[in-house]
């Protein structure tokens, strides 16, 4: 069967040109509208990724910051189709559960250190960021101020725990030194 020459009536009396141009005029909007939200979704689920990468990135250093939280748990939800990340991050997981042996909490920390570090250049790598894990080790920037600042955080809770446990401690001794006293130091009683 021969094709039809453009001027040829094809459909209801209209031609190869004016059939394309209906069908254009009907299936352009649709697929700029379908084309425009994927695009928009693509765009969203990066930026939401980015937001992670930045968060990871941003605190990694930082042992007791808030931020490392949430990323590390925003993880779960933004690359729970990447098993690269997903597997680094369940080793991290695996390896902060561990309790190390007395003696050994240095090496822990040191392994945990290599874990986040393969977290975080992971997720890079899954937005296609080229950077190394030897950049990620040397080059990450956390002034030593800051840094010097969160131990002191942590060193103050450690504090108030140890001040709690001596203030209960002292109130059961004065207690106790109280009742020794004579006529057992109780309420109500007078002194001459």
């Amino acid at each position: 069967m021969a094709a039809a020459a453009p001027h040829e009536t094809l459909f209801l009396g209209m031609t190869i040109a004016e059939v394309a141009t209906v069908l254009g005029l009907f299936f352009g909007p649709i697929a700029a509208v379908i084309i425009g939200r994927t695009s928009e979704s693509s765009r969203h689920r990066r930026d939401q990724r980015m937001q992670v990468l930045r968060g990871l990135i941003s605190t990694f250093k930082l042992p007791a910051d808030a931020t490392w939280s949430v990323a590390m748990n925003m993880v779960l939800l933004e690359f729970h189709d990447h098993e690269p990340v997903m597997a680094a991050r369940r080793e991290y997981m695996n390896l902060v559960n561990i309790r190390p042996a007395t003696g050994q909490e240095q090496a822990h920390d040191e392994r945990i250190v290599v874990k986040q570090i393969a977290l975080v250049y992971a997720v890079a790598r899954a937005l296609g960021f080229s950077i190394s894990e030897g950049d990620l080790r040397t080059e990450v920037y956390i002034s030593s101020g800051l840094v010097q600042r969160d131990a002191r955080y942590q060193d103050s809770l450690l504090a108030l725990r140890e001040i709690a446990t001596a203030t209960a401690l002292s109130a059961e001794l004065a207690g106790k030194l109280v009742s020794a006293l004579p006529g057992g130091g109780g309420a109500g009683q007078t002194r001459p």
